[in-house]
């Protein structure tokens, strides 16, 4: 009876085990949560810096492509400046011209207003009148090319006020990308800053896992303690002791449990805050990624319309080219056609005088053996005289048949030249006509693929 008035009983002891081992689980627990957790912030701090990288990389194509647009509006203004200040140098030159011949004419027109006052004569009179007339004529046309030269000045007027005008508009969209730039760089400084803010919820994280490590000396601590509670079951202040050094270790369990809960709803409300700017980042790359490739598609399909162009042009010229080489392949054909027409008659002319030839030739044999036999057969003085005679006449003949065919030689020897230069001009031709149509195949087979 006293041991039970004086400490803890048993079930109470047994319940105090029962809590410890609880506190123990849910340390365990806690520390597996605290790692995924801490896992989770790195994974998050990795995809900060390749956002933070695509931010960057954006920030400068902003800057890369208004510095151009700056460049470009600056020296389209500059020009516009220039041609204006030349308009203008040559109005006003016109203008001190025109308003010297108005002088001029005015005072020529005073001048014979006084003259026609002052003389009395009608004569004098009458050719005022005409100069009088015609000075007035020239001061007319002289109002009207005013009256045309302040017209352009007008219309020059409206076209410097329209180059203000888009200057202005030019310099209000520079200002809205130098603001964009700016707003930019401000998102870029708060991710910083929130970046230093994860940077302190780590830390603040790691403060936990001091926490947590201290909260398991503790428990260690209360282990020892058990143990010590096992060997001292009979010491009543011992235990008390004991009760009350895990309240204060429950007490401070619950304080940690409480400041993991709030941690874990800062985190959660600062990762909200970071998707929604990585969101809005992402958006904003996505847009001038776009605008990029539709800069690149048209610049693409101006390219290809233009190569298309030269590509027809291209064709165009290669069937211009392929219908003169045509023309020149029929006309090669029908040289050569009338070639061998020339050569067929040439031929046939050589045929025909090697006939004439040979049949000369078999005539002036028939005379010279007949007469031979003749002079054989005669005898005497009157057979020599006739001999003579027949001998002059037969050296005459035969002279005769000589330079017939010394003259059959040289025209056999003409017509093979003929033929030989036929030949050699024929080879010539066929040759031309190869290459030609070897040419044309060639020029046939690129054009294939173009078609196609």
């Amino acid at each position: 009876m006293a041991h039970d008035s004086g400490g803890l009983s048993r079930e109470e002891f047994l319940r105090v085990q029962e809590q410890l081992i609880e506190l123990r689980n849910r340390n365990y627990e806690l520390q597996e949560e605290l790692k995924r957790k801490s896992n989770e912030i790195s994974q998050l701090s990795n995809s900060h810096s390749t956002k933070s990288d695509a931010l960057q990389f954006a920030s400068k194509l902003i800057s890369r492509s208004k510095d151009k647009d700056s460049a470009k509006y600056e020296v389209e203004i500059e020009n516009l400046q220039r041609k204006l200040a030349t308009q203008e140098e040559e109005f006003r030159l016109q203008q001190e011209t025109l308003f010297a011949e108005i002088n001029k004419i005015t005072s020529m027109n005073e001048g014979l207003k006084k003259a026609s006052e002052i003389s009395p004569e009608n004569e004098g009179n009458s050719t005022l009148d005409a100069e009088y007339q015609s000075l007035k004529s020239e001061l007319e046309k002289s109002k009207v090319r005013i009256e045309e030269l302040e017209q352009k000045s007008t219309t020059l007027q409206e076209l410097l006020a329209a180059e203000q005008a888009k200057k202005l508009e030019q310099d209000s969209l520079i200002h809205g990308l130098e603001n964009q730039l700016l707003e930019c760089r401000a998102e870029m400084e708060t991710n910083e800053k929130e970046a230093a803010k994860k940077a302190q919820d780590l830390e603040a994280d790691q403060c936990m896992l001091n926490m947590m490590v201290e909260l398991k000396k503790y428990q260690d601590e209360r282990e020892t303690m058990i143990k010590s509670y096992k060997e001292m079951e009979n010491s009543l202040e011992v235990q008390s002791e004991l009760v009350q050094k895990n309240q204060k270790l429950e007490k401070s369990v619950d304080y940690l449990s409480q400041n993991l809960e709030e941690s874990k709803r800062h985190f959660e409300e600062i990762q909200m805050k970071y998707n929604s700017l990585v969101e809005n980042e992402q958006q904003k790359i996505n847009q001038s990624v776009e605008s990029a490739l539709k800069e690149y598609r048209d610049q693409a399909l101006i390219t290809e319309n233009k190569f298309q162009l030269e590509v027809s042009d291209m064709r165009k010229e290669f069937e211009k080219e392929r219908d003169e080489l045509l023309l020149k392949i029929r006309r090669l054909e029908d040289k050569i056609s009338a070639k061998d027409e020339e050569k067929n008659m040439a031929l046939k002319k050589q045929t025909a005088l090697m006939k004439e030839l040979q049949r000369s030739l078999k005539e002036e044999r028939k005379r010279a053996d007949s007469l031979e036999k003749k002079s054989e057969e005669k005898a005497g003085w009157h057979v020599v005289g006739q001999d003579m005679e027949t001998r002059s006449s037969h050296t005459f003949d035969g002279n005769e048949s000589i330079s017939s065919l010394s003259a059959l030689e040289s025209d056999n020897v003409e017509l093979i030249n003929r033929l030989t230069t036929l030949q050699s001009l024929h080879h010539e031709s066929v040759s031309r006509v190869n290459l030609s149509i070897l040419l044309f195949l060639k020029l046939k087979f690129v054009a294939k693929p173009l078609g196609n």
